[in-house]
């Protein structure tokens, strides 16, 4: 896993330079991390020990991590702050996070929009509501097994919390 990350990280941060949206990256040898903000305000950070991060301050109570994941990378723009990506790991299968994740969005009144298994290795639910008129909150989690060791899945979660 760790291969992986060191590979993505750097990898992410060169192809975002390279879009002209670039700022000054923050590439920190003695923690393992690895940040950078974009012009529009979008920060990324990326953690490239394995060890993990904190979830960002703004990741919705209907959209928490599965217990016991390991934050990997983190992106938030200040211009939207109700929203971000996260990209962690967990000790689970796929169905063991989905079933997770549909009971906090059913707790949380969102309706399924999408229940998509394209493989044995993956699968992506959104969960979305609308409280009013052009205002969506809601997740998507992309969960997968590839790359990973066995009984290993990442999740890619995308999210929008209420204003």
């Amino acid at each position: 896993m760790p291969r992986t990350i060191l590979f993505t990280a750097p990898t992410i941060l060169a192809l975002l330079a390279a879009c002209g949206g670039a700022a000054p990256v923050d590439l920190d040898t003695a923690d393992g991390s690895a940040d950078f903000t974009m012009k529009d305000g979008t920060a990324i950070s990326t953690d490239t020990t394995g060890k993990g991060m904190t979830p960002p301050d703004n990741l919705p109570d209907f959209a928490p991590i599965f217990p016991g994941g390991t934050v990997q990378q983190v992106m938030v723009n200040d211009r939207s702050p109700t929203k971000g990506i996260i990209s962690y790991t967990a000790k689970a299968s796929i169905d063991e996070v989905a079933r997770f994740y549909i009971g906090k969005a059913q707790t949380a009144g969102l309706d399924l929009k999408q229940d998509d298994t394209p493989s044995d290795q993956s699968r992506s639910i959104t969960f979305v509501k609308s409280p009013e008129p052009g205002v969506d909150i809601g997740f998507q989690a992309n969960i997968s097994s590839g790359y990973q060791p066995e009984g290993m899945v990442n999740v890619a979660l995308t999210y929008a919390g209420p204003g």
